[in-house]
């Protein structure tokens, strides 16, 4: 941004004056001169370049504004999911540890045993093939969750503590205003494309600029000295003359980079609409989804009642084992509806232009 703020300010330079001289000596032998001429000049640069460069450097400083916002809604945005996803592996390694150490004490037990009847024997091997998945899972989401600790890291430049994780299964989630639906988008992508407009409309003003030749007005000294000694002062000036060109080609193409951009800002304008509604109704499918869930309390309690009646032989293996399953699956499928809803809103958040302003 900085360099983009000094491109400004350089754009607004007035052109350095200049300065031409000639020295000729010679003549005949009875007759030697040697005469001199300086002529310092003052540059005028017509038709309003200097503005135009000046408006070219605006339009500059807002692309590189509007890249600045797009790099940090990217750096927010994947740091806040990957925060989330974080705390709900930790989660499901947890129920992946429950579920593995009931596997492994009933697995324990039935070893214990001299001889086991062939339901048994089938029970303790499907159990095993549990341990054997679920010691996999357990793997690949401890890579995850590796992978995802290094994406914070590296945005937020430390290992992330446990205190940083985000998800809460109390978590409210907001009902999402109407007028969230009319407001104006200030998105990062859409103030790139109307960065696009300034520079092109620059890019026409210095066309049109280009039209217009330099004027170069200033003092002129001339001295000779030998034969014919003389000083004389005069004012020297100099203009081109747009006989052949006025840069007509340069100002069509300028006009049609012009009306390029317009069409890219009104094509990206119905596109973050449409994204926008697309990332309505699908906050609002995940949410529902979610509050249509039964609560982690009453799966813990059920779960909990589930092994009590095991424990007493009233439940056989094969249910305890689809129990555990029914459990991880729900916990999955709860983490997915709730990546979907915080991905849907931040990026309705992104849409507002106020992503880093605070999120769920």
């Amino acid at each position: 941004m900085q360099a983009d703020q000094e491109g400004v300010a350089a754009a607004k330079q007035r052109a350095n004056p200049e300065l031409n001289s000639q020295l000729v000596t010679g003549g005949p032998a009875d007759r030697r001169f040697d005469y001199a001429e300086f002529n310092f000049a003052h540059v005028f640069e017509l038709g309003g370049k200097r503005s135009a460069r000046a408006a070219r450097g605006e339009a500059e400083l807002e692309r590189g504004q509007a890249e600045l916002l797009a790099a940090r809604e990217s750096v927010f945005s994947e740091t806040w999911l990957a925060l989330n996803r974080l705390g709900q592996i930790r989660d499901h390694l947890a129920l992946i540890d429950e579920a593995l150490f009931t596997y492994a004490r009933v697995v324990k037990d039935y070893a214990s045993r001299p001889a086991l009847p062939p339901e048994l024997s089938v029970s303790r091997r499907v159990l095993e093939l549990a341990q054997a998945g679920l010691t996999l899972k357990r793997a690949e989401l401890q890579i995850e969750a590796d992978a995802a600790a290094r994406s914070v890291e590296r945005a937020i430049g430390r290992v992330p503590a446990p205190d940083d994780v985000l998800p809460n299964r109390d978590r409210v989630w907001p009902e999402l205003p109407e007028e969230w639906s009319a407001e104006p988008l200030t998105g990062s992508h859409l103030s790139r494309s109307k960065a696009e407009i300034s520079d092109a409309l620059s890019r026409r003003r210095e066309a049109g600029a280009a039209a217009w030749p330099d004027f170069r007005l200033g003092p002129t000294i001339q001295r000779q000295t030998g034969s014919g000694y003389y000083t004389a002062y005069g004012v020297n000036f100099a203009l081109s003359l747009p006989f052949y060109q006025r840069n007509a080609a340069g100002r069509r193409q300028a006009d049609f980079e012009t009306r390029r951009a317009e069409l890219g800002l009104a094509a990206m304008e119905r596109e973050e609409r449409d994204e926008r509604e697309r990332a309505v109704v699908a906050y609002r499918a995940s949410v529902s989804a979610l509050k249509a869930m039964p609560s982690e309390t009453s799966v813990s309690a059920q779960h909990e009642e589930i092994e009590r009646l095991f424990a007493r032989g009233l439940v056989t293996a094969p249910l305890l084992l689809e129990a555990h399953r029914q459990r991880l699956d729900l916990a999955e499928g709860r983490d997915e509806r709730e990546l979907a809803a915080l991905a849907a809103y931040a990026r309705l958040q992104a849409l507002r232009g106020r992503l880093t302003e605070g999120a769920l």
